[in-house]
């Protein structure tokens, strides 16, 4: 059961690379670099938050829906690729109404 969030995660993450693909949106995009460069930031900034609220006790985990592996103290491995789902569907749908 621990790695069934995880699993999701990388599937939804697949599925969107694939609606991108075919829409040309973001990765797939001529003016890639800068949106990349945008998420990357996004990502960036959200994980120094959430270090931030995992020293301050703000966050915390349920350790019955995680893998267990850690990349930053009190940072599981589900939240970078949560944040990289986040950005990229928000990029994505800018970039579909835009």
């Amino acid at each position: 059961m621990n790695f069934i969030y995880l699993f999701f995660l990388i599937f939804s993450l697949i599925g969107l690379g694939v609606l991108d693909h075919r829409r040309k949106l973001v990765l797939y995009s001529v003016d890639k670099n800068s949106l990349v460069s945008g998420m990357l930031l996004t990502i960036t900034i959200f994980l120094i938050i959430d270090v931030i609220g995992v020293f301050l006790n703000i966050f915390s985990s349920n350790l019955q829906y995680i893998a267990g592996i850690y990349v930053l103290p009190g940072v599981p491995l589900e939240e970078v690729f949560f944040l990289t789902l986040f950005a990229y569907v928000t990029t994505v749908l800018w970039r579909l109404f835009k």
